[in-house]
């Protein structure tokens, strides 16, 4: 599987290349993730915002006068804080990502340049990542392997998790004349990361970026 997002990445920024318009990106993702278990008839919970950042590419392609795919290739990191100030325990999830969303965007003139918005699923995969369960009396890492297997299963020094990452993100933005762009969205995990019977856990997770686009920005767009 790894070797075929390797390619499936290597296609993809190839693919950019070749787009009328490309540009480069990066920003802010406010990470978080849902938790869940079969305990007592189930249940979810969601943990507290980390902050990580994401820096990536993005392209264009005119599906028709206002519609435009626009696949991104993005390194982003993902995870999760909890803490409990009672007991003095806290958990940090972090986890670095090679993230590929693949939206349709709607543009609109807007002044002198254009507004946007979109959606469309997300690819992602598990490159590396840790976590660290804090205590009063002792602090407790692990680096994480994305193997599938569950802890039960190998019982080592590491956490285990899911490398694939299926999603789903909306977003919304503006491109400015001049090529330069901001957008803001969210994106939610599809699938459970987590390889452990009666566990789950999936990503989401809201993003602000900031990018320059070549070949003209907004008019590139128009054309």
């Amino acid at each position: 599987m790894k070797q075929v997002l390797l390619l499936f990445s290597i296609l993809t920024a190839s693919y950019l290349t070749t787009a009328q318009t490309i540009g480069l990106q990066a920003g802010l993702n406010l990470a978080s993730q849902s938790i869940g278990g079969d305990e007592s008839g189930g249940f979810t919970i969601s943990t507290d915002s980390k902050a990580g950042f994401l820096i990536g590419a993005v392209g264009q392609f005119p599906l028709s006068k206002s519609f435009i795919f626009r696949p991104e290739l993005n390194y982003i990191q993902k995870g999760s804080k909890t803490g409990d100030v009672l007991s003095g325990q806290s958990v940090l999830i972090a986890i670095n990502y090679i993230d590929i969303p693949l939206n349709v965007v709607f543009n609109a003139d807007a002044g002198k340049g254009q507004f946007f918005v979109g959606a469309g699923p997300t690819i992602g995969y598990g490159l590396s990542g840790y976590t660290k369960i804090k205590t009063q009396e002792v602090e407790v890492s692990q680096d994480i392997k994305f193997d599938g297997k569950s802890d039960d299963e190998v019982n080592d020094e590491y956490a285990h998790l899911k490398a694939m990452d299926l999603g789903f993100n909306f977003l919304a933005g503006y491109t400015f004349s001049n090529g330069f762009f901001a957008d803001a969205g969210y994106s939610f995990g599809l699938n459970n990361i987590s390889p452990s019977a009666g566990s789950s856990l999936s990503n989401k997770g809201f993003f602000i970026k900031l990018g320059y686009c070549f070949n003209s920005g907004a008019k590139a767009a128009k054309k």
